[in-house]
């Protein structure tokens, strides 16, 4: 399959939040998953058209007992856009 385009997906923490509160994970439709904490949550290209699931989840530990908020911002590049970073898949 060839890939779907290059992803910038970054979890922004709400003000007044610490950054490492959030954690998030891409679930790709070829099976892999990639993720951190807070900040870029995934940089790259996406391996196969399909279906992609989010889950951002609170850091516990990071919050400690605390409220921690955030805003997703995701900006998928059309494949003629990204086709040169995107080559080696």
């Amino acid at each position: 399959m060839p890939p779907a385009g290059n992803m910038p997906l970054l979890i922004v923490p709400l003000t007044g939040t610490p950054e490492t509160a959030n954690v998030g994970v891409l679930h790709m439709p070829n099976g892999t998953q990639d993720g951190s904490k807070g900040g870029i949550v995934y940089q790259g290209c996406l391996p196969a058209t399909g279906e992609y699931r989010l889950r951002i989840a609170r850091n516990l530990m990071a919050t400690e007992g605390k409220t921690a908020g955030y805003k997703v911002e995701v900006m998928i590049l059309p494949t003629y856009a990204s086709k040169s970073l995107c080559e080696y898949l």
